[in-house]
């Protein structure tokens, strides 16, 4: 449990309603985050490796998704549909973002009068910095909406036949 966070009881008696999520609830929406994308990630290796290695092992979700992309914007593209996998990458990209914020912050709940709990993150690798700062938050809602939307990109993007050979 987080010590810096609004304790339960106050949210409801700030909004006078039930306490709409916890710090737990967002702990497991970043762990249902997280695990999406890793299953799109060993998607991809399985899919794409044989055009590009570098798309298995370390290294950046972003990159990877990078490699995706180049191997559909070729000029003899590698996939089968490249302009349906390009266009479900730039859906899922600020989603990827996303985790990557949040797999490296730390999270804090707070309550305000018109949203109930909001979930706030700071990127602990720039909390240091005076100048940058990477931090954001997120309603219940936001949260919801966020995991749907990037478990239909994802699902989609797996239910195409994208290998050529």
């Amino acid at each position: 449990m987080n010590d810096m966070s609004t304790p339960i009881v106050a949210e409801q008696e700030i909004t006078g309603k039930p306490p709409s999520f916890t710090i737990d609830d967002a702990h497991i929406f970043r762990s249902k985050l997280i695990d999406k994308l890793a299953e799109i990630e060993t998607w991809m290796a399985r899919k794409f490796a044989k055009f590009d290695p570098d798309i298995i092992g370390r290294g950046p979700l972003g990159q990877k998704l990078g490699k995706v992309r180049k191997l559909a914007e070729q000029a003899e593209p590698k996939l089968k549909n490249p302009a349906k996998v390009l266009k479900l990458l730039d859906r899922l990209q600020p989603y990827a973002d996303l985790r990557a914020e949040l797999a490296h912050s730390t999270l804090k709940i707070f309550t305000t009068e018109e949203q109930g709990n909001i979930i706030f993150y700071e990127n602990a690798n720039d909390a240091g910095h005076s100048t940058i700062k990477k931090s954001g938050q997120l309603t219940s809602g936001q949260m919801k909406h966020f995991l749907n939307r990037t478990e239909q990109i994802c699902d989609q993007l797996k239910s195409l036949e994208n290998s050529k050979s």
